[in-house]
């Protein structure tokens, strides 16, 4: 076990429970996610295709961090952070993100990139105290980058 009741797991959930976990947790994206992208379809592309750094609670997918870690320009991209809101502020997206920045870094990769909503002030503090800084914005999203190895606090 992990911090307060839940487990780490590496690329165990299919995309029926990536799935699962996006919809439950899609109120908390700002904005909604489902206004930007189909779930289903995004979550069955997760499970191809992205690294999934988990974490379960009693058999249930509870955090997810996806990252991207074959980029074109030598960066991983972080696609998606997601907690439910019953494991908010117990270090569930830190723990995870963390792993993820470990392995993009494991993968040779010396930035790692994400974007988060510029409405989303909560998100931009966890992400800067890992490092990362804002290097663009555009159509209400936040571009941030994170140089790797960086100093993880």
């Amino acid at each position: 076990m992990t911090g307060s009741g839940w487990e780490h797991a590496e690329n165990r959930a299919d995309a029926a429970e990536i799935h699962a976990h996006l919809v439950r947790c899609d109120a908390r994206f700002v904005p909604p996610l489902s206004g930007r992208v189909d779930l289903h379809a995004y979550a069955h592309r997760l499970h191809a295709r992205a690294c999934r750094f988990e974490a379960w609670s009693d058999g249930v997918l509870i955090g997810l961090v996806a990252a991207y870690l074959d980029d074109r320009d030598g960066a991983a991209f972080v696609s998606n952070i997601s907690v439910e809101s019953a494991f908010l502020r117990q270090g569930v997206a830190t723990a995870l993100l963390v792993k993820a920045i470990a392995a993009a870094n494991a993968a040779g990769r010396r930035k790692v990139r994400l974007r988060v909503g510029a409405d989303n002030v909560a998100a931009q503090r966890l992400y800067e105290k890992l490092g990362f800084r804002a290097c663009a914005s555009e159509g209400g999203q936040i571009l941030m980058q994170l140089n790797v190895p960086g100093t993880i606090q």
